[in-house]
């Protein structure tokens, strides 16, 4: 029996929900071999069907929105490897960018509908965070001074916005989606790790120093390490919540491990190890010794980690375009900082740092962001949003101790790791560059912060840590 027992919600088909599951776990197993060995024409006509499959979904969603809403969460992160051009940017011809369009449109319909209909439920907080910056990012590509960067921004922040809003409104419509939600959001990453571990297998990847750094089906291994970091604890928020998926979130945890380590990401690494000691200080002092422990293996058993950890101090080689140093980055900083005067109110426009600096890199710091390109405004709204985030989680797994509803208590306690995790992050990474990051993160949330409509837990004293 799971933890919770939820209050029926509207009456759904039996096994809808897991018959889309178990057929796009399938479909990635196949995603994965095509974007390690297709190329040339398999790979366009590959990237071409999901386009169809995107339009059809579009189609699907008029009448079967949740389920559409699911497959994506599943599919999303299979889709960036598909890119039919070798230049940056984004175009609506690649999977990842049209399959967003459509959940951003369908999404924002079904929640029109929701309204009209009168079935529209309240939104936490956290949510409203993200749906005030995305609309002050939209507001302000009026003043940006690079329009059509500006405006790709505001629509990444705004899928991440509607999003949230859609899982919230299903979770609160019917809890049982709650389940649903969470088990997408931890299914979706079994085809990045199969793609990643062939990438493993063949020594594909990106070469960074001598150094192979496995990115899976992303386009570069620092949103890929990211992703990993957030869907792993979103697994364990699974776990505690539905203990009969207990063997899902722990293979799938332990494979997020595992391949971010091959990553190389150091942010990302230290991002896992500041999530556990937050929930070992939230839950359980033991998981502060595994984390210990672990640490102390990766240093033996990894020399590669080692080394990749000790050139945090070396400087960025003369014609060379990646930064690989935090010299470097609070070099690119001092560059970019004194923008800021062009514009102190609204910024230079979101996405203009790339578009001005002469390397053509966007800040690596997500508060410099927004400030540089976002102005008082823009820094201002990200503050704020992430105060009152923290808070509305703080309340929740306050809300949940008092109740003695261990299991959302735990969740609640993996989801305040991620944020603490993303927040060490930020200060040296583009999270809000990546859809993919904002998407995921803010569905958890949203899955995991409504109000508790469940009985009192009944879950094993095995499937919970204890509550310090």
């Amino acid at each position: 029996m799971d933890a919770t027992v939820a209050t029926k919600g509207p009456k759904e088909r039996p096994g809808a929900t897991g018959s889309i599951l178990a057929a796009n776990v399938a479909m990635l197993a196949g995603l994965s071999f095509g974007l390690l060995y297709g190329t040339g024409s398999p790979l366009i006509v590959a990237g071409a069907t999901a386009l169809v499959m995107a339009v059809v979904i579009a189609f699907v969603a008029a009448y079967r929105f949740p389920i559409v809403f699911l497959a994506f969460l599943v599919i999303r992160p299979m889709l960036d490897g598909f890119k039919f051009s070798s230049r940056g940017g984004s175009s609506l011809a690649e999977p990842s960018v049209a399959v967003s369009v459509v959940l951003l449109t369908a999404g924002a319909l079904w929640l029109l509908a929701q309204h009209s209909s009168g079935s529209w439920k309240h939104v936490s907080n956290a949510t409203k965070a993200i749906c005030v910056l995305a609309v002050v990012m939209t507001i302000s590509v009026i003043t940006s001074t690079f329009i059509s960067a500006s405006t790709q921004f505001a629509l990444r922040v705004a899928t991440a916005a509607v999003a949230a809003l859609v899982a919230e409104q299903l979770v609160r419509t019917n809890p049982e989606r709650r389940r649903h939600i969470l088990l997408a959001v931890t299914v979706s990453a079994i085809g990045p790790l199969l793609s990643a571990t062939l990438q493993m297998v063949s020594g594909g990847g990106n070469d960074d120093k001598g150094v192979t750094r496995i990115r899976g089906p992303f386009v570069h291994p620092n949103p890929f390490g990211t992703y990993l970091f957030i869907v792993g604890f979103g697994g364990l928020a699974l776990m505690w919540l539905y203990p009969r998926y207990k063997y899902l979130a722990i293979a799938v945890m332990s494979g997020c491990c595992v391949i971010s380590l091959f990553t190389y990401t150091r942010v990302t690494w230290i991002a896992f190890v500041v999530g556990a000691v937050v929930l070992g200080v939230l839950q359980s002092r033991r998981l502060i010794w595994l984390v210990v422990v672990g640490v102390l293996v990766v240093a033996v058993a990894v020399p590669s980690a080692t080394a990749r950890l000790s050139d945090l101090g070396d400087k960025k080689v003369a014609g060379a375009g990646d930064p690989n140093s935090l010299e470097w980055r609070i070099s690119y900083w001092g560059q970019i900082l004194p923008w800021t005067a062009d514009n102190p109110i609204t910024g230079i426009g979101m996405g203009g740092v790339a578009q001005r600096a002469s390397i053509g890199l966007p800040p690596h710091n997500i508060w410099v962001e927004l400030l540089v390109e976002g102005g008082a405004v823009g820094l201002t709204t990200g503050v704020v949003g992430a105060w009152v985030l923290g808070g509305d989680l703080r309340k929740r797994r306050r809300i949940a101790r008092a109740a003695g509803n261990r299991p959302l208590q735990a969740a609640t306690a993996a989801v305040i790791a991620v944020a603490i995790g993303l927040l060490v992050q930020s200060f040296s990474e583009n999270l809000l560059e990546e859809a993919i990051t904002l998407v995921y993160f803010f569905v958890i949330v949203a899955a995991v912060i409504p109000e508790p409509v469940t009985a009192p837990s009944q879950a094993p004293a095995s499937a919970l840590p204890s509550p310090v």
